[in-house]
């Protein structure tokens, strides 16, 4: 008798187990079909073609836009349990880079690099990688593809959720088809990857800890831009050392003599933060605001003829879902306006 209640008992455990693991599915999926519309992933080539993602039911959609050229079109669309992350054009604009990922990294954190062929239009996959790449930059010649990839995805903290870690700079060469890693920071951050154009050294975001010896000397960092040149001749500090507000999302002019960086603009404020962009003279080491928007500006990317900055802005950030809009603006500030696009 008393086994008999034991087997139903497990039973019983077995089907309830069952059914929430159904029911997480379930959800999972509700919630990959809730995405909808226009993502902050993109980019501009040389000859003015937006290359954009956005979410149609959930399914990400790699799309190009170019008015001027009479360029409207989907490249891809995949099921709405991957992603496609950070889209990035060779300098002469001929190809477009980008990354195919699980949305549920914890479980699958493959990475695939394709590559869309502007004169072809074909699209083919560059390389596989068993671990979770970040971010893409071309060299000038084409000739190589740099990332940033993590060593391991995962919970570090107790309090907080799994995300990449171990995190450097590796290089591909295309025609060689190998993959040399590039550096020894295992950071648990680190973005906005800016290859110089030789190839030899690169920008990037992350925080100032290398000094950092404590808990308490590690939360009074702040995040900042670095320069490291890939023959190990040292890392530099780009942006002001003293500058006590974080800098976020970057990117650089080709002539490496002005940045244009995010960063909160009403930090004492006490209310929800306002996102803005800052330029950065490299040569006389001074900022001035760009944008004056009062909302949240991201993924700031400078035109070819560095006259342009377009930048993505969240129009109910702090609020709901993100609701992105892309717009641009004239590199001394002037002239900010939004630029609609066919979704």
């Amino acid at each position: 008798m008393k086994k008999k209640h034991i087997y139903l008992i497990l039973i019983t455990l077995a089907i309830v187990t069952v059914l929430f693991v159904i029911a997480g599915l379930v959800f999972k999926k509700e919630e990959n079909e809730k995405q909808q519309g226009l993502t902050n992933q993109y980019d501009v080539s040389t000859q003015g073609t937006i290359a954009y993602v956005t979410h149609l039911k959930g399914k990400p959609q790699l799309k190009l836009y170019n008015p001027t050229l009479s360029v409207e079109k989907k490249v891809l669309e995949l099921s709405n349990d991957e992603q496609i992350l950070d889209p990035t054009y060779s300098y002469d604009g001929n190809m477009l880079a980008f990354i195919v990922a699980k949305k549920n990294q914890e479980e699958d954190s493959t990475s695939s690099i394709q590559l869309f062929d502007m004169k072809s239009q074909k699209i083919s996959e560059l390389f596989k990688a068993d671990f979770l790449i970040t971010e893409l930059d071309f060299t000038k010649s084409g000739r190589s593809l740099f990332y940033i990839g993590a060593g391991s995805f995962k919970n570090y903290s107790p309090i907080t959720g799994p995300r990449p870690h171990d995190l450097d700079i590796y290089e591909f060469d295309i025609e060689k088809k190998e993959s040399t890693q590039l550096t020894s920071f295992k950071k648990y951050g680190l973005s906005s990857l800016n290859v110089n154009t030789d190839g030899k050294a690169a920008y990037y975001q992350t925080d100032d800890d290398a000094d950092a010896k404590t808990a308490d000397e590690i939360f009074e960092t702040h995040q900042r831009i670095f320069k490291v040149k890939f023959d190990q001749t040292g890392i530099e500090t780009v942006t002001d050392s003293k500058r006590d507000v974080d800098i976020f999302d970057f990117t650089i002019t080709p002539d490496e003599k002005t940045m244009i960086f995010q960063s909160i603009s009403n930090e004492q404020s006490g209310s929800t933060y306002i996102y803005e962009l800052y330029s950065y003279d490299l040569k006389t080491k001074t900022e001035k605001q760009l944008t004056h928007l009062q909302e949240y500006t991201d993924r700031p990317v400078i035109s070819s003829d560095s006259k342009t900055v377009y930048f993505m802005v969240d129009k109910k950030f702090g609020k709901s879902d993100p609701q992105y809009h892309l717009y641009k603006v004239g590199i001394d500030g002037d002239n900010p306006e939004e630029i609609l696009l066919p979704n």
